[in-house]
C-alpha cells in the first residue's frame, strides 16, 4: 500500500485513527479520526477528503478515542465524561453513557468503555439504537 497523505482539517493534535472495517459504498477506504478541538470526522481515504465531521464546536472537551462499531456507526470517548454514538450516514449523534471521569477508551468487541479509574463499563449499542427506534430514548 502506498503513502497517502491526507489533508485533514483539525485545529488541534489527533488522538485517533481507525479504519472502517469494510470498504465505503465507492469501495474505498473510510479513516475515522478524533482530536484535542473536539472533532470526530470520517475521511474518504482514496478521495483525500473529509466526507462527514461532527465538531463541537469553539472550546469544545476534546474527543480522546473513536472507534467503528460497523460501517455505518462510530463511538466515541470524550474528557466531557461521554461515550457518543454516531449515525455516520445521517450525522444524528446520541449519547450512550455517561462517566464520572473522563472517557480516554473506546473500543468495539460489544462495546466497552474504560475509564481511567480502572473500571469497565459496557454499552450496548444495539440495544441502545432499538430503543431509538422504538422511541424510548
Amino acid at each position: 500500500m502506498a503513502e497517502v497523505q491526507l489533508n485533514l482539517g483539525q485545529t488541534q493534535g489527533i488522538s485517533n485513527v481507525t479504519f472502517a472495517p469494510s470498504p465505503n459504498a465507492g469501495g474505498g477506504r473510510d479513516l475515522l479520526v478524533s482530536s484535542w478541538d473536539g472533532a470526530l470526522s470520517l475521511y474518504d481515504v482514496d478521495a483525500n477528503r473529509c466526507s462527514t465531521s461532527f465538531i463541537a464546536g469553539e472550546g469544545a472537551a476534546p474527543v480522546l478515542d473513536c472507534c467503528f462499531t460497523d460501517a455505518a456507526h462510530a463511538v466515541s470517548a470524550g474528557a466531557d465524561r461521554t461515550v457518543k454514538l454516531f449515525d455516520l450516514a445521517s450525522g444524528e449523534s446520541a449519547t450512550l453513557g455517561t462517566h464520572k471521569q473522563p472517557v480516554k477508551c473506546a473500543e468495539y468487541a460489544a462495546l466497552q468503555a474504560r475509564k481511567s479509574t480502572a473500571v469497565l463499563v459496557v454499552h450496548d449499542p444495539v440495544a441502545f439504537l432499538v430503543r431509538i427506534a422504538a422511541g424510548v430514548v
